[in-house]
């Protein structure tokens, strides 16, 4: 009996042996190529961004002018925040940097919150400008603004350190190419997870319905001829366009990640994985979460910059022309004032024509300030 015993035990390990050579690995090409996407996206999506965050530093400070700020910000992060991941796919799935057990958390609490705060920063620059176009005449308050971002982000903080610190750990997945925290308290997990649903899905309405408000306002202005004849009002417009190309554009990129959020949430709560019902499909193992969770997102953060580059002629001089933005923070530059300022250059300004001209162009920027307190861009 025991030797029998022992001869099935042999063939069982065997079999286990052959299991193991037989499972399926990443495919070398398509890490590297993925690898190479993702590296272009660091180099230059991080250069962009830099630049895109220097010139709406050096604009005049409003709401919406403060969400651009915060956009650009997030968005380097994303873009930095991915060099060990590309790391990762070009050594063969090693960890490199996740090796280390303070990285790993230091990573996972700066890239867990991204994709929260991302469609945060888009619930506010749509609603903010749907605003714009229903009140033109309301001033929006930048500090509470200001308060309602620093607010959330440091909600977010909260809960991703309170995950690591209290209930698990940041653990590098070899499958996945990047770190995810394990949470070793069920009722936590639940919870979590929960939290973590409401906060993918509530924001999607509102800016849904802010897109549509905008695209309505947008038809019915095009068909009044004042309103399409005044320069301010197609500046706006210009703008409300903008953010709506910018919405689109984080709406495609960040549906792959929640569809495999409700995904992963069927098989946690009711134990249903109707994606892959015998737990061995090979893109769901090993690209499923590194293409919509890591690359899409910084793909998303990417594009960003691509389209300030398209919509913003401001930004467009001040990438190739190295133009200042806006002339400074206190208000819009003109080609009129610019060459003034060219012409006396190292001269004492005492002509009255010049002096006449610099008080008015402080009255009508006072003015405008005083009527339209948000920036068009």
């Amino acid at each position: 009996f025991k030797l029998s015993y022992y001869n099935e035990y042999k063939s069982y390990l065997r079999l286990l042996l052959m299991a193991e050579e037989e499972e399926p690995k990443p495919l070398g090409w398509l890490d590297k190529t993925l690898g190479s996407i993702m590296l272009f996206i660091f180099v230059f999506g991080s250069i962009l961004n830099i630049m895109a965050f220097l010139y709406f530093r050096r604009r005049k400070t409003s709401p919406s002018t403060v969400v651009y700020r915060v956009i650009t910000l997030t968005d380097i992060i994303s873009c930095l925040n991915t060099y060990p991941v590309i790391l990762v796919l070009f050594r063969e799935r090693q960890a490199t940097f996740f090796e280390n057990f303070y990285y790993r958390q230091f990573w996972g609490v700066t890239w867990e919150p991204i994709p929260y705060y991302s469609i945060f920063l888009v619930l506010v620059i749509s609603i903010l400008r749907t605003f714009v176009m229903i009140r033109p005449l309301k001033v929006v308050s930048t500090k509470l603004i200001i308060g309602a971002l620093v607010g959330y982000i440091c909600f977010l903080q909260f809960r991703f350190w309170l995950g690591m610190l209290a209930f698990g750990k940041y653990t590098f997945s070899p499958p996945s190419a990047y770190c995810y925290i394990i949470i070793t308290n069920t009722h936590y997990q639940k919870l979590d997870l929960y939290l973590a649903i409401l906060l993918y899905s509530l924001p999607i309405f509102p800016i849904i319905l802010s897109s549509i408000v905008s695209v309505i306002f947008l038809c019915l202005s095009s068909f009044n001829p004042v309103v399409s004849k005044n320069s301010k009002q197609k500046r706006k417009h210009q703008a409300t366009i903008t953010v709506l190309i910018f919405t689109s554009i984080y709406i495609v990129c960040n549906i792959p990640v929640f569809i495999t959020s409700l995904w992963f949430s069927l098989i946690i709560f009711y134990g249903v994985n109707i994606l892959d019902k015998d737990n061995n499909n090979y893109y769901l193992t090993y690209y499923n979460w590194l293409i919509s969770y890591i690359m899409l997102v910084q793909v998303n953060a990417g594009l960003n910059p691509v389209v300030y580059i398209t919509r913003m002629r401001d930004f467009r001089g001040f990438v190739f022309n190295k133009q200042e933005a806006g002339g400074s923070r206190g208000g819009q530059s003109t080609t009129t004032n610019q060459s003034f300022k060219m012409n006396n250059l190292g001269h004492t300004v005492t002509q009255p024509a010049v002096l006449a001209f610099e008080t008015n162009q402080s009255i009508l920027r006072r003015k405008a300030t005083q009527v339209v307190p948000i920036t068009d861009d």
